[in-house]
């Protein structure tokens, strides 16, 4: 089936409240796609506070980032002291502190990533990787939407978990056993029909965010 994907643009010109002078000084300047109608006008009042800034292109869009790739951020982040990020939501923001930096958030107005989003985020993800290792047998998600389709990588994570088996403080010695799951459009809730209490995650990582039961792979311990 052939596919058209259009870009949804926000429209946020009037209204915006420029107050970037408390911000470290060197800036990696990223953007979901609603918001790229802005970067030029942003990077321009960035720079009238005398901010460095720091813009990369790995996706379609120059400064642009996924949920499922921040790949442009990754690129800079040797290069600046803080991430701004132009956008509504701040679950993009939190994938972004994986990276060790300051996250702003800019959606007209100045806001930063707090300690206490982070710190639960972070939380979030420990207590995900604790129940991962007391289970037996665990799901994979594979999307087969375009960009977060990863089925090798399914595949060879499944071999090498039935091989390395189950982790010592499991109540069983038996090796972990992994079923693959194909999905275009995933709900969930769906997941809750199978006899599986934890899934890794290798398709959109904001499928994290809707169950407890869900791990991102690369969340999963590195033994592993």
């Amino acid at each position: 089936m052939k596919q058209i994907f259009i870009e949804a643009k926000r429209k946020l010109h009037e209204g915006l409240i420029f107050d970037f002078k408390l911000l470290p000084k060197r800036i990696g300047l990223l953007s979901t796609v609603q918001f790229l109608p802005i970067v030029e006008k942003v990077e321009g009042e960035l720079k009238k506070s005398g901010k460095k800034v720091e813009k990369s292109k790995t996706l379609f869009n120059e400064t642009q980032i996924l949920g499922c790739n921040i790949s442009s951020a990754e690129k800079i982040k040797d290069k600046v002291d803080a991430f701004l990020l132009l956008s509504s939501g701040k679950w993009h923001a939190l994938m972004l502190s994986s990276l060790g930096k300051p996250v702003f958030i800019y959606n007209g107005r100045l806001e930063s990533l707090s300690e206490e989003d982070v710190s639960k985020f972070n939380a979030r993800k420990r207590a995900a990787a604790v129940k991962f290792l007391s289970q037996d047998i665990v799901g994979i998600i594979v999307s087969l939407k375009p960009g977060q389709y990863h089925l090798e990588e399914a595949v060879e994570l499944k071999k090498r978990l039935e091989k390395k088996g189950a982790d010592s403080s499991c109540s069983s010695s038996e090796p972990k056993k992994a079923f693959i799951f194909i999905s275009e459009t995933l709900n969930p809730m769906e997941l809750e029909n199978f006899d599986i209490r934890m899934f890794i995650n290798t398709a959109c990582p904001g499928l994290f965010f809707d169950s407890s039961n869900i791990i991102n792979i690369k969340d999963i311990p590195k033994s592993l």
